[in-house]
C-alpha cells in the first residue's frame, strides 16, 4: 500500500512541478511573440488532448517530464517567420528559456514560506547547554531565564539574548546567575537528552518497538546520557545488531535488538556510510512573525541550493561517484521515506526537488534550458546568431547525452533498489 501511495504522490507532485516549469516557458513565449503549437505534460501517446487557439494541450502516457514546442526552435523548422523562436531578439529568447528554471526556484521559496508561515518552525525542546571550550557555561547547565524572562526552549534562548545578559542556570541542582554577552550564543548549542522526539514509521527503531517519547538508556552495555553519545554509537554501526535498553512511557524498561540501516551521507567533501535507525530529537513547534518567516524561508532556500551546488562540485572533483545520482525511481522511494516522517517532511522534500529541477535545468548542456540561455547570451555579446547546422549538431549531442544519463541513472536506481542500497 505504501509503495502504491509513494508512486501516486510522486507522479502527482512531479507532474505539478513540470507543469509550473513548462507553464512559465509557455506564458513568456506567448508574451514574447513566439507561437506555441504544443504544451505537453509527459511524453508518448496522448491520454488526453484538446486544442485551444493555436496550441494543442495534452497529457502523455509517460508522466516523466514534459515540454512546450516552440515554433521554429528545432533545426529544420526554421523558416524566418516572425513568430518563430529564433526570429525573436536574443534577450527575449533568454527570458523564455530561463522562465522554467526561475519558476521552479521561485516555487521552492514559496513552499518554504508557506510551510513555515502555516506550520511554524521546529525548535529544540531543551534549554540544556552544550558549550565549547571558550564558553562561560558548563555542560548540562539548564538555562531557566534570560534578563528576568523565563525560557522554555532553544528558540527562547536565542531570541531573548541582547548585548549584555543576566542568565540564570541550574547547575548541579542549584541556581546560578551568569553575565553573558551576545557573543556567548556562538559558543553554546542545545544538549539533547537521549529521548525520541519523532520516529520513522517502519524504521529500524519502530520495528524494535521503540516509540515517540521513549528514553534510550543503554546501547550494547554502554550507558548513554546525551543524544550525541547515542547518535555516535548508531552512526558508527551500520548494519550491526545493537542491543538497546530503553525506558517506555507505557511499559517501563524494555530491551530489543535494533539494526541501523546503511545510509550514505555527506561528511565534509566526501560521502560516507553511516547507520540510521529512524529517530529524531525532541522539538517544539513555534509560530513566528511575517518578517522572521521570510528570513527563515530564505535561509532554508539558500541552504538547499548551496547543498545542491556542493554535490555538483563534488561530482566534478570526483569526490562523489556518479552512481550516487538518482532519478525517477529514487524520487518515488524517497517520497515514501518522506511520507513515513509526516506531511511536513514530504513538503520539504518537494521543495528540494523543485529547487534541484531549477538548478539542473540551468546546466549549459543541450537541450537543457541553460544551453539555450548561453547561446542567447553569446549572441547578445557577439551580435551573431548561431547557424542552423551548428544548432543541429548541438541538438544531436544533447539528445545522446540525455539518453545516456537517463539510462545510466535508471540503471543505478534499479541496481540500488534490488540490492537494498537505495537510501
Amino acid at each position: 500500500m505504501m509503495a502504491f501511495l509513494s508512486i501516486v504522490v510522486a507522479i502527482l507532485f512531479l507532474g505539478f512541478l513540470i507543469f509550473i516549469h513548462e507553464w512559465f516557458h509557455f506564458i513568456i513565449a506567448r508574451k514574447g511573440g513566439v507561437k506555441v503549437p504544443v504544451f505537453s505534460i509527459g511524453f508518448g501517446p496522448a491520454i488526453v488532448k484538446w486544442k485551444r487557439g493555436e496550441t494543442e494541450y495534452k497529457i502523455g502516457a509517460f508522466p516523466i517530464g514534459g515540454y512546450v514546442k516552440l515554433h521554429g526552435m528545432e533545426p529544420g523548422e526554421i523558416e524566418g517567420e516572425p513568430d518563430e523562436f529564433y526570429s525573436r531578439p536574443a534577450w527575449i529568447r533568454v527570458m523564455i528559456v530561463l522562465g522554467g528554471p526561475f519558476a521552479n526556484l521561485l516555487l521552492g521559496f514559496i513552499i518554504y514560506l508557506g510551510t513555515i508561515g502555516v506550520m511554524g518552525i521546529e525548535t529544540p525542546a531543551t534549554t540544556v547547554v552544550q558549550p565549547d571550550s571558550s564558553s562561560i557555561f558548563q555542560k548540562f547547565d539548564r538555562i531557566v531565564s534570560v534578563n528576568g524572562e523565563k525560557v522554555e526552549d532553544w528558540f527562547d534562548v536565542q531570541n531573548k539574548f541582547t548585548d549584555t545578559n543576566t542568565v540564570v542556570v541550574i547547575r548541579g541542582g542549584k541556581p546560578e546567575t551568569l553575565v553573558a554577552p551576545m557573543e556567548e550564543l556562538l559558543h553554546i548549542s542545545p544538549l539533547f537528552p537521549p529521548v525520541v522526539g519523532g520516529i520513522e514509521k517502519d524504521g529500524p527503531a519502530a520495528r524494535a518497538g521503540i516509540e515517540e517519547g521513549d528514553s534510550i538508556i543503554e546501547i550494547n552495555g554502554k550507558k548513554v546520557q546525551t543524544w550525541d553519545e547515542m547518535r555516535n554509537i548508531i552512526l558508527s554501526s551500520p548494519g550491526e545488531s545493537l542491543k538497546v535498553v530503553w525506558k517506555s512511557g507505557k511499559d517501563g524498561i524494555k530491551t530489543g535488538i535494533v539494526v541501523p540501516e546503511e545510509t550514505k551521507t555527506m561528511q565534509g567533501d566526501s560521502t560516507v556510510t553511516v547507520g540510521m535507525i529512524g529517530i529524531m530529537t525532541p522539538y517544539r513547534i513555534r509560530h513566528v512573525g511575517l518578517g522572521l518567516t521570510f528570513k527563515l524561508s530564505w535561509y532554508q532556500f539558500e541552504d538547499t541550493a548551496l547543498k545542491i551546488f556542493k554535490v555538483f562540485g563534488m561530482l566534478i572533483k570526483r569526490k562523489v561517484s556518479p552512481r550516487e545520482l538518482g532519478g525517477p525511481i529514487a524520487i518515488v522511494y524517497l517520497t515514501g521515506r518522506s511520507l513515513k516522517w509526516g506531511v511536513k517532511n514530504l513538503i520539504y522534500f518537494i521543495a528540494f526537488i523543485t529547487i534541484n529541477l531549477g538548478i539542473v535545468n540551468l546546466i549549459p548542456i543541450p537541450p537543457l534550458d541553460g544551453a539555450h540561455a548561453l547561446l542567447g547570451i553569446v549572441e547578445m555579446i557577439t551580435r551573431k546568431k548561431p547557424g542552423e547546422k551548428s544548432l543541429k549538431i548541438l541538438e544531436n549531442i544533447g539528445f545522446f547525452i540525455l539518453i545516456f544519463l537517463f539510462l545510466f541513472i535508471t540503471f543505478n536506481d534499479l541496481f540500488r533498489f534490488f540490492t537494498g542500497k537505495m537510501h
